[in-house]
Parts: C-alpha cells; sequence; structure tokens
C-alpha cells in the first residue's frame, strides 16, 4: 500500500508538468479537452463533467478567458446559463495532442512492460477504479 501511495502523487506530479509544456495547467487542460470534444458546453455541465464545485469552474474559466483560450457566450435558449466555448487563440496555441503529449509515459511504460503486461495492468487498475467510492 505504501508503493501505491507514493506512486500516485509522483505520476500525476510528473504528468502535471508534461500537460503544463503544452501550455497551461492539468486542470485547465482538461476543460479545454472537453470543450475541443464536446462543443460548447453551460457552466453546470463543464462542472458535472470534471467533478468540480461551480466555485473551481468558475475559477479555471476566468483564468482561462483572462488568457484568451475560452469566452463567454449566453445561452439561447436559457438566458439564465453561460455557455463556454474555445477560442481561436486556445486551437492555435494548446496542444491537443495526447500522443505528444504523454509520448514520455508511454515510452516509460514500454520500456518497463510488454504490450499484454501494459493491458493486464490496465484492466487491473480499472478493476480496482470501479470498486473505489465515488
Amino acid at each position: 500500500m505504501k508503493t501505491f501511495g507514493e506512486f500516485g502523487p509522483k505520476y500525476t506530479k510528473w504528468i502535471d508538468k508534461m500537460v503544463r509544456e503544452s501550455g497551461v495547467s492539468s486542470a485547465r487542460h482538461n476543460l479545454l479537452c472537453i470543450l475541443r470534444k464536446e462543443g460548447s458546453l453551460k457552466m453546470s455541465e463543464l462542472g458535472r463533467l470534471l467533478t468540480v464545485s461551480p466555485t473551481n469552474i468558475t475559477l479555471l474559466v476566468d483564468g482561462l478567458e483572462k488568457d484568451g483560450y475560452v469566452e463567454r457566450q449566453s445561452d439561447e435558449t436559457d438566458r439564465r446559463a453561460t455557455r463556454i466555448k474555445l477560442t481561436e487563440r486556445a486551437e492555435k496555441e494548446v496542444n491537443f495532442d495526447s500522443d505528444v503529449i504523454f509520448k514520455p509515459a508511454i515510452h516509460l511504460f514500454s520500456s518497463v512492460f510488454e504490450e499484454k503486461e501494459i493491458q493486464e495492468l490496465v484492466h487491473y487498475l480499472n478493476q480496482i477504479m470501479e470498486k473505489l467510492p465515488n
């Protein structure tokens, strides 16, 4: 258990560093990737997909808007709601290519494990995650 406890934060810190090199923090990158995949979304939808509080979504969007990566728009069907969408700047400046961003991680795992072992590891990790409480 000690090894799992040490591995998680160390691996997360390393992944966050790679994502930051793509142009934004890990949390911001996750939000931008969701918008790129889903198109414009309401703030509440973003919060649900990222599993973060409304306050944290507001802080993330405020920062991304200030940096010119997202913009707020009024929702056409719900005047109370605000939709968030990517800007052209985000499309041009943020690296969304996960193969490039995570190339070092892919290399690390493939240098330690055979492909079949990686598939087994993913299988076991998914089983563990399914059992974890939300």
